[in-house]
């Protein structure tokens, strides 16, 4: 359990690091990738199936985060990104914001992506880009495409 809320509360001071020195919701989310490249790289996909299964408090304690702190994260950065013209306007926020935390856990469904064939970083990379491309307005994905383009340089 102590394990599990440090590693929580240092992703979560890293994440509102993130936040505050961004310049726009797109510019937040991308910070987050890499945020969350660096958190992948750094696992082993084994421990979270073992937290889930032999340490149901601390599972549940990590969902607890992910439904709180993660979900008002994606929700301000949707709001933001909309009132910004590089979300659509039309997107469900509470719909979006629930399938982002959602997706973002596949990569840890071993039966989906099998560690051996797949490479989780790049998994993770094309389900972001999936979302974000899928949100976006023509303003953002020019945004988007430059943001990537800039990381992967």
């Amino acid at each position: 359990m102590e394990s599990v809320k440090y590693m929580l509360t240092s992703n979560q001071e890293k994440t509102q690091e993130a936040f505050q020195q961004s310049k726009n919701a797109i510019e937040q989310i991308i910070r987050i990738l890499v945020l969350m490249e660096n958190m992948i790289r750094g696992m082993n996909l084994i421990c979270y199936f073992d937290l889930q299964r032999h340490y149901s408090a601390a599972y549940k304690y990590l969902q607890q985060h992910k439904e709180t702190f993660l979900k008002e994260c994606i929700t301000s950065n949707l709001k933001q990104g909309i009132r910004e013209g590089y979300y659509r306007e039309d997107i469900d926020i509470e719909v979006m914001a629930r399938f982002r935390m959602e997706s973002s856990m596949l990569v840890f469904q071993n039966n989906l992506f099998p560690s051996n064939d797949y490479d989780i970083v790049r998994v993770n990379t094309q389900i972001f880009a999936h979302y974000m491309y899928g949100i976006a307005t023509l303003k953002g994905h020019k945004m988007i495409t430059n943001q990537l383009q800039k990381r992967n340089r």
